[in-house]
């Protein structure tokens, strides 16, 4: 069965495929999937949804392998940015949106340590939101305001409020006053929270 190409079918183009999983380095069936995704993400406009491991920057290699397939950067969400933000972060951020692809600040509320590691089994300490909320401020300046999107990872026991998490409110409870104590405007946040997913959705 072929796949009509998105001008034929514009619903396609407010789908999502992923998120697509990537380790650091990234695993050969990993790099198969991401050929397969972008095929289809080429063929229709689905747009893709990257799951990237924060202890290697390797969003730029997939990026390589998506682009190698066919699938427009413009289409790819490169998730997990804000998993670290080290020295040098908003250079590397800003070097992903130059290829076209937008940037998401999705673990708002995850500030925990893993003492065994992701995928490299090295100790790895995610960035407080206070670090999170410094990026985001930090964005329109490096030139890519209009291509961060923001949300939560609720995807562990422990991110639920009963068991002691932010939960899935988080974001618009705490995060977004706090951005507005820091001199957001409403406009601002009206294209972090409204104006790039629905951009980004209905490509």
């Amino acid at each position: 069965m072929r796949c009509p190409r998105a001008s034929a079918t514009p619903a396609y183009a407010r789908a999502i495929i992923g998120e697509i999983g990537t380790s650091n380095p990234v695993h050969a069936r990993e790099e198969k999937v991401l050929r397969a995704a972008a095929r289809v993400s080429a063929r229709t406009g689905v747009a893709v949804t990257l799951h990237t491991d924060p202890t290697g920057r390797l969003a730029l290699d997939v990026l390589d392998i998506l682009e190698a397939e066919g699938a427009d950067p413009a289409r790819v969400v490169v998730g997990h940015m804000d998993g670290e933000l080290d020295d040098g972060f908003l250079e590397y951020h800003r070097r992903i949106v130059e290829r076209g692809a937008y940037i998401a600040y999705d673990t708002f509320g995850e500030e925990n340590c893993y003492a065994n590691g992701l995928t490299n089994g090295k100790s790895f300490w995610c960035p407080s939101d206070k670090q999170r909320i410094n990026a985001v401020l930090a964005a329109p300046e490096a030139g890519y305001g209009d291509r961060l999107l923001l949300s939560q990872d609720v995807c562990m026991k422990m991110s639920h409020e009963k068991y002691g998490g932010f939960g899935y409110g988080h974001l618009l409870k705490n995060i977004v006053p706090e951005l507005r104590s820091e001199g957001v405007s409403q406009a601002e946040l009206d294209q972090l929270l409204v104006d790039n997913p629905r951009k980004m959705l209905a490509h």
